[in-house]
Formats: structure tokens, C-alpha cells, sequence
């Protein structure tokens, strides 16, 4: 073989590139940071060689702090071409809006004012990698343990007043969903408008340039205003009269960030009950969390879809199948 002929190593493994995800994910700050008196040049390499290690800890392939790089830009690169492609199939009010007098929930405040030229739509790492789904992270989630459903307990969260201290249930499991989440809830309401929105992990993060981020599902029925997450412990459901109460609260604190970016706002079409309903039928109690395949962002987009699908074609495409 020539001598100056260069070998191309392995494609990256599932557990390589899970554990690239998660060291760059928690030493974002430090990679990403800006260059200062209390971040030089020396804490970014030695940042990077820590994820160059921790990577090799899982595999045979000695991979190098420039690899590590070129992975992690390789990936937002390819996730950016995809939105681009993907915002050009939507309709313009997935994107900024109705224009019918539909209430999107867009913050009016120039504190949370958002880069409308960056799309902000779900990053797809199939798009990136065969081996791997769609990646996303809790902001609450930092170690491997919890990253991958040690911490996972089964429960709903539920806070029927998140304006208020003292009121939250936090010990619903599955077998209560029906009857006793209900009995909380109290009256059923129809969800009037749902809005799926993106929260950075860091403060550092620049929210028109998200790849790495929670999700939360926001919804109003009549009386309040609603949000459901998934984070490594488990899902909570909140509601409150005070619609700054869930959108920048968490468990009766501030959230991480106080951020959010709107990604897509809908009609809702189903009520309450239905999301209760539905949270039993699919299990979603059993489905610890996992960074790679059941994360906040898988749980949070299918509430989503849930919740604004039509209830009328859902029924007559399961009447459909039924007599076929």
C-alpha cells in the first residue's frame, strides 16, 4: 500500500456518537463561550480533549479532538439544510402564525423577541446518521444515568394550580390516570389552541440557533392555560389562569432559561380527557426517559400531533380499517 495512501477509519458507533451528544450537550458553555478573561483558549482545548476521552472510553477507534469537531459541525450543517428544506413545505401560518385572529402565544416582549430568519423546526439526526433517531435532551437532565432513564419513576407530575405553592400531586402513576387524574382535573374542557415550543438547555445559547433544546407543549381550553414535558423523571402536566405560570415556570420555579421559541402553533382537537385518555393507551408512563429514542422531544411532538389531529378523520380512518 503507498505509504502516503490515507486509511479511513469506522463510521462513528451508536455508542460513540451518544456519548459525543452528551459531553458536548453538558460542556456547551465552555465549547461554545465566547473567549473572555474567565474563558480562555486553554479551557476550550482541554473542554474538547475531555470529549475527545470520553468518547474513546466506548470504542477501540482512537478518535481525534479534530474529529470530534468536524462530527459535531458535520451534524449542524446537515440539520440546517433539512430545516431549510423542510420550512419550505409548510404553510406560512405553521410558521409565523395564523393571520385569523388565532392567538399563536408569541411573546410580545422584546426579551423574548426571536430571529424570524432562522427556522425553527426539530432537528432529525436520521438525516445525519442511520444508526440514530432524533436527538434531544430535558434541561433538567445532566447525567448519563438520567440521560438514559435511571431516574425515570413513572409518575405523573400534576400542578392543578402552578400559580399557587402546595397544590401539585406528584405520585399519579398509570393505574390512577383515568379515574383519579380525571377526579383532579375536574371538568373537562376542549384544548382551544396548542403551541410547541423549544427551550435552550444553556444560557449561553442563542435561541435563533437551537440545536440542542427541550420541548414543551403549551395549550389554552376556556379556564386555563396548560403545559405538558417529559423530562428524565418523568411527565408534568401543569395549568394555571396565569399564563406566564406555566410558560416560564417549571415545578414552581423559574425555569432554566426563561426562554422559549415558538416552533409550531395549531387548532386543537381534542379535549382534556382526551389527552388523559391518551397518555394510558399509549403507555406513556412505561416509556422511561432515554436522550436517543424516547426523549422530550419524541413525547413532546406526538402530544402535539395528538392533540391538533382531527378527531372526525381519526374516527372515520379507524372505521375505515376496521371494515377493510
Amino acid at each position: 500500500m503507498d505509504a502516503k495512501t490515507k486509511v479511513k477509519k469506522a463510521n462513528w458507533s451508536k455508542n460513540e456518537f451518544e456519548t459525543l451528544v452528551c459531553e458536548y450537550e453538558n460542556k456547551y458553555d465552555v465549547l461554545e463561550g465566547g473567549l473572555s478573561i474567565s474563558l480562555t483558549g486553554m479551557d476550550k482545548r482541554k473542554a474538547w480533549e475531555s470529549v475527545m476521552d470520553a468518547v474513546n472510553s466506548t470504542s477501540l477507534i482512537s478518535r481525534t479532538v479534530d474529529e470530534c469537531k468536524k462530527e459535531v459541525s458535520d451534524l449542524k450543517v446537515k440539520a440546517r439544510k433539512k430545516e431549510r428544506a423542510m420550512l419550505e413545505l409548510l404553510p406560512l401560518e405553521s410558521v409565523h402564525g395564523h393571520e385569523d385572529g388565532f392567538d399563536t402565544f408569541k411573546p410580545s416582549s422584546s426579551e423574548y423577541k426571536v430571529d424570524d430568519s432562522t427556522p425553527e423546526l426539530s432537528v432529525k439526526l436520521e438525516d445525519y446518521s442511520d444508526q440514530l433517531d432524533t436527538m434531544g435532551a430535558s434541561g433538567s437532565s445532566n447525567s448519563r444515568s438520567e440521560q438514559y432513564g435511571g431516574k425515570w419513576k413513572s409518575k405523573i407530575y400534576f400542578d392543578p394550580e402552578a400559580d399557587k405553592a402546595g397544590n401539585a400531586v406528584d405520585n399519579i402513576r398509570d393505574s390512577d390516570l383515568i379515574y383519579n387524574l380525571k377526579i383532579l382535573v375536574g371538568v373537562d374542557e376542549d384544548i382551544n389552541t396548542v403551541v410547541l415550543y423549544k427551550e435552550p438547555l444553556t444560557g449561553k445559547q442563542n435561541t435563533g440557533n437551537l440545536l440542542f433544546y427541550h420541548i414543551v407543549v403549551m395549550f389554552a381550553t376556556e379556564n386555563w392555560w396548560w403545559t405538558i414535558e417529559k423530562h428524565h423523571d418523568g411527565i408534568t402536566l401543569q395549568r394555571s389562569r396565569d399564563q406566564d405560570a406555566v410558560k416560564f415556570h417549571y415545578r414552581q420555579r423559574d425555569r432554566k432559561q426563561k426562554r422559549v421559541v415558538e416552533i409550531d402553533s395549531e387548532r386543537g382537537q381534542k379535549s382534556i380527557f382526551d389527552l388523559i385518555q391518551w397518555l394510558y393507551t399509549t403507555d406513556q408512563l412505561n416509556k422511561p426517559y432515554h436522550l436517543i429514542e424516547r426523549n422530550c422531544q419524541h413525547f413532546g411532538k406526538d402530544a402535539f400531533n395528538y392533540i391538533t389531529k382531527n378527531k372526525m378523520l381519526e374516527n372515520f380512518l379507524s372505521k375505515k380499517q376496521i371494515s377493510n
